[in-house]
């Protein structure tokens, strides 16, 4: 398989920060995790459950050895993620934090943003077509990425947003319309405060 066919979690190879603490997240008990330095809210969908970090591990590595991608996650900062309960590594949802001055490039503006989305989703899946595109979610516009690799039957969409000096990713990969929809249910029902 192509080592460069799709990516997985397009913004999970970067290096974050260690400065944003665990301990400012909490999840309650309705589902709901909420990171309290971004104000961010998300609900679990129901029959997901949340990944531990040898769950998050063996999600990830059946995923880059599905999908034929190069992992390096070592200084990735997580904030949560979940996947359908009893599923190997689809349906599931990844989110966490990048700060914007250690890529190596320089984001100032929206224009620098969206060619780096570009630069980075045309290296991860060159010979897909990859959509750019701005989403709008509650007050906050995020821009985001989508595409499909039909030689996996894998759907991969994403979102990010500069908070400061913070890029915020959210990522999901689906195989189906009906896990596609519950978990951009969850996605675009998502507070910031």
């Amino acid at each position: 398989m192509n080592q460069k066919i799709i990516a997985i979690y397009l913004f999970l190879f970067f290096i974050t920060p260690r400065s944003f603490s665990q301990a400012s997240s909490t999840i309650d008990s309705l589902k709901s995790y909420k990171n309290l330095e971004l104000g961010w809210k998300i609900t679990i969908p129901n029959n997901y459950s949340v990944n531990n970090s040898t769950d998050r591990a063996k999600v990830t590595d059946a995923a880059i050895k599905k999908l034929g991608a190069k992992k390096d996650v070592s200084n990735t900062k997580f904030l949560i993620s979940f996947k359908k309960n009893n599923a190997s590594a689809y349906p599931s949802f990844l989110s966490g934090l990048q700060n914007k001055n250690t890529i190596g490039i320089p984001i100032n503006t929206e224009a620098d943003f969206i060619k780096f989305a570009t630069v980075i989703a045309k290296r991860a899946a060159p010979k897909l077509s990859v959509e750019i595109f701005k989403k709008k979610i509650g007050k906050s516009e995020f821009y985001g990425y989508q595409f499909f690799n039909p030689e996996t039957n894998i759907y991969q969409k994403g979102l990010t947003k500069i908070i400061g000096k913070w890029i915020f990713y959210q990522t999901w990969i689906f195989d189906n319309p009906d896990d596609q929809s519950v978990l951009e249910d969850a996605v675009y029902n998502a507070t910031f405060n």
